[in-house]
């Protein structure tokens, strides 16, 4: 088994995963009595948006809306560009496909499991590099520094798109984790996992196919444990892209590529 992350890391970054602000016009959560219905044809109609009540926000998390990444422009919060959350015609089919998801619940839950916490997401990429913290020191700084850039990113678009949960609009879809305490859109996990693999791919070239495949199961577990729409995990991807665009840009990001591939002995 892999060493976790060395410690001082992983308090920079404990508060990232477990797991919203302004109602924008939707209606709140109110009393656990959501909104989803269904037709006679099981097709799911829902009546209106509803957004994630402020109060149920982990006030620890509103610090990262404090916060600026380190090494994205000055402009990230207009430069950075993602999709508005679909319409409501569309929030419902996507929770029809993930009805459909519900049966391989039973073979990806203990990734799901795992991949709550920071060094369960940080073990799947160094199993891919055939690394570890205590090997690759340097690694790990480079991926937690990655990782709370990216985190600062999606609190800011959590905040201001303020989505519900899949589980409000239909309760049935019953998350098999617990309830994330901040809004769905964009997803967390798929930023974060996009951004990790995709700031590794500059140092490991050969293995980007792999890093992104990474990612992927990182994010489609997150729709298979009920906690976000596809959409979520797509506009995280997409956030995470130009991101990592921005990253490249920065000199101290260009210096610890170096330095990260120097310690893995990649010319």
């Amino acid at each position: 088994m892999l060493s976790r992350p060395v410690n001082y890391l992983l308090l920079i970054a404990t508060l990232l995963i477990a797991a919203c602000s302004s109602n924008s016009g939707k209606a709140p959560l109110e009393n656990n009595s959501f909104i989803a219905s269904k037709q006679a044809n099981s097709v799911i109609t829902l009546d209106k948006e509803i957004s994630y009540p402020n109060a149920a926000w982990n006030p620890e998390y509103k610090n990262y809306l404090l916060q600026q990444p380190i090494w994205a422009r000055n402009d990230w919060k207009q430069s950075i560009i993602i999709p508005k959350p679909p319409n409501l015609a569309d929030t419902a089919k996507e929770i029809e496909a993930m009805k459909g998801l519900r049966p391989l619940r039973v073979t990806h839950q203990a990734d799901i499991d795992r991949e709550i916490a920071l060094d369960g997401i940080f073990e799947k990429f160094y199993t891919v590099l055939n690394a570890s913290p205590t090997k690759h020191p340097k690694m790990a700084e480079f991926m937690t520094k990655v990782f709370k850039d990216s985190t600062i990113v999606v609190f800011y678009f959590k905040n201001h798109f303020n989505r519900a949960r899949p589980y409000h609009y239909y309760p049935e879809i019953k998350a098999t984790i617990a309830p994330p305490n901040h809004p769905s859109y964009p997803s967390g996990h798929a930023t974060q996992s996009y951004s990790l693999a995709l700031a590794l791919a500059e140092v490991f070239p050969n293995r980007r196919t792999d890093l992104i495949t990474v990612a992927k199961k990182i994010s489609t577990n997150r729709e298979i444990g009920g906690v976000h729409f596809k959409s979520d995990s797509e506009a995280g991807k997409t956030a995470a892209k130009q991101l990592v665009a921005q990253m490249k840009e920065q000199s101290g990001f260009r210096e610890w590529i170096n330095r990260v591939a120097q310690e893995s002995n990649v010319e």
